[in-house]
């Protein structure tokens, strides 16, 4: 059944549901700390379990989804509609192959032999234009905040909520990280904005 938010989405968030919501889960899954590293392990063993305990298992997750697709992303606050179909519009990108400019491009360091496993990082093109559009002491910082999301393990990360699939955010100060996480270890920097500019009150 159809809830009012969702038949009040534009073309473009139905298009991007229709694509999304189902198949978002394999696609764009976020290797959260709690989970086993061994996902095809984990995928053969939901095929053993018996069909009871694998509709029950898939209800569950159909519900939590649903229930993340229409929670606020932030307490009293949603997406405002321009933000949420430029995201929509950027994961349709990344999807097609947009990649973007390596981290270590914009930011110097070394990874050392001893490091826990860390991820590759890309700022993707509008990423990019927001930091050179910022005073350089703030986007040098920024630059640290993105750099602290390498390693593997890092649980700052949060699942961006109020109608969107596959992006997470990172909070420092007045400032959000969004970000896009792909196989391989791989995280896209998709947005960086002042929370003000991304959310309106519900």
């Amino acid at each position: 059944m159809s809830n009012g938010k969702q038949d009040n989405d534009t073309p473009i968030q139905k298009t991007f549901r229709a694509c999304y919501f189902y198949q978002a889960e394999p696609n764009w899954i976020f290797r959260e700390k709690s989970m086993d590293d061994d996902w095809s392990h984990n995928f053969l063993e939901f095929f053993r379990l018996p069909p009871e305990e694998m509709r029950k298992r898939l209800r569950l997750h159909y519900e939590r989804t649903q229930a993340e697709w229409r929670e606020n992303p932030e307490p009293g606050l949603v997406l405002r509609p321009t933000v949420q179909e430029r995201l929509i519009l950027q994961l349709l990108a990344v999807r097609d192959g947009e990649r973007g400019i390596p981290l270590e491009e914009l930011f110097t360091f070394e990874t050392e032999w001893w490091e826990d496993p860390v991820r590759s990082i890309q700022i993707l093109r509008n990423a990019n234009s927001q930091l050179m559009g910022l005073h350089p002491e703030l986007a040098w910082l920024l630059l640290q905040q993105i750099y602290r999301l390498r390693p593997r393990e890092n649980v700052s990360l949060e699942r961006l909520k109020g109608g969107m699939v596959g992006i997470f955010k990172h909070t420092w100060q007045d400032y959000r990280i969004l970000c896009i996480p792909l196989p391989q270890d791989l995280l896209l920097i998709c947005d960086i904005s002042l929370a003000s500019d991304l959310f309106e009150q519900a």
